[in-house]
Formats: C-alpha cells, structure tokens, sequence
C-alpha cells in the first residue's frame, strides 16, 4: 500500500490501493477523541437537564391542579 500526502493538509494521507483517506498524526486522533467525547459529555449533560425540567413541569403542573381543587371546594 502506497501513501500519497493531500494537499494543503497535514497528517492526511490516501491510500493508492483503496483511495481512502488516513490520518497519520496519532496526535491529532487524540484531540478529534476529546473533542468528540467532551460534545457527548455536554449532550448527556444538557438532556439530563431537559430531563429535570420536564419533571419540574410536571410536579408544577400538578401542583396547581391540587390547588385549584382545593380553592374550588371552597
């Protein structure tokens, strides 16, 4: 298998067998890991918090029905 560089980016190679493209730089592997693992975190982080304010909905919701029966039977 023979590695040709692409122009213009660093790291980046093509296979002449499959024409695929190949990164050759472990470093920048890492970096594309952490970043893609950090934006999973955020992702997780940001549903469990649309998670929690749906529950609040739901309790708040709740909660004003328990008062309108209460006010109603008055």
């Amino acid at each position: 298998m023979k590695l040709l560089k692409v122009i213009d980016k660093p790291g980046l190679h093509r296979t002449t067998d499959s024409g695929a493209i190949i990164n050759i730089q472990s470093s920048e592997y890492d970096k594309y890991i952490r970043q893609r693992n950090l934006m999973l975190s955020q992702k997780e982080r940001i549903e469990a918090v649309e998670n929690t304010l749906v529950d609040l909905k739901t309790d708040f919701d709740e909660v004003k029905t328990m008062l309108k029966q209460l006010l109603d039977k008055k």
